[in-house]
């Protein structure tokens, strides 16, 4: 063996070395990839399985869906529909109207059942009078066994000269909670006016009504909107 046969075998066997190292990291790096891959498949996976899970109890309970108030003028009159907006049917929805205090009950509590847009009790007719079974109290001071409670939000224009400002509290129960509305309503030359914006849920910021939601002063006679300002209270 020549002088430099130490050295050559000292090179070569650093040779081998670092490409040893190098695939140990090439492979190393490779089995890193492989399992942020898995991680990422993982994480796809769990988030399918929570937008299913929600989609399922949203199908069951209602989800954000919820119904609320809205005045149609027509028909010589303003008249309050119930409507609804979500992706999910409203379930099991009770209504009951309350004067603006909250302190006396002008109708309802009523049952109106599952609405999903426009099923249901929709904006495009009126309520019928509600037939309720009255209670001891009202059988003993002569009311029949059956009565109809009629709707009470029905305001015929033009307003009468004594008519004043009103106000009402509307509690709208549903499978997904409570939505109460606080309706104004005002006579202000041969038309009323409303204002139904107050909407509350019990969240952090007030639902987002639909675009097509219309005060009666945006509409004309046929309930077309005709006004082109925003909204009041749209966000």
């Amino acid at each position: 063996m020549s002088q430099y046969g130490p050295v050559v075998l000292s090179i070569v066997g650093g040779l081998f070395v670092l490409i040893a190292g190098a695939w140990s990291l090439l492979q190393q790096g490779a089995r890193d990839r492989e399992i942020a891959g898995l991680q990422r498949q993982l994480a796809a996976k769990s988030d399918e399985i929570a937008s299913l899970t929600r989609d399922s109890l949203a199908a069951v309970t209602g989800g954000e869906s919820f119904v609320y108030l809205q005045p149609l003028r027509k028909q010589g009159r303003v008249t309050y529909f119930i409507r609804q907006t979500g992706s999910h049917p409203t379930f099991d929805v009770v209504v009951r109207v309350q004067d603006g205090t909250g302190q006396r009950v002008l109708f309802g509590p009523a049952t109106i059942g599952t609405i999903k847009c426009g099923s249901g009790m929709d904006w495009t007719r009126p309520l019928p009078p509600w037939p309720l079974a009255p209670d001891k109290q009202l059988r003993e001071v002569g009311w029949p066994t059956a009565y109809a409670m009629p709707w009470p939000l029905i305001f015929p224009e033009p307003p009468q000269a004594s008519s004043t400002s009103l106000e009402f509290r509307i509690e709208l129960a549903a499978r997904n909670g409570i939505t109460v509305q606080q309706l104004k309503v005002w006579p202000k030359g041969d038309r009323w006016h409303t204002a139904s914006w107050n909407i509350d849920r019990g969240d952090t910021a007030p639902p987002r009504l639909p675009e097509d939601f219309n005060e009666a002063q945006q509409q004309d006679a046929d309930g077309n909107r005709v006004a082109t300002a925003p909204i009041p209270g749209a966000k």
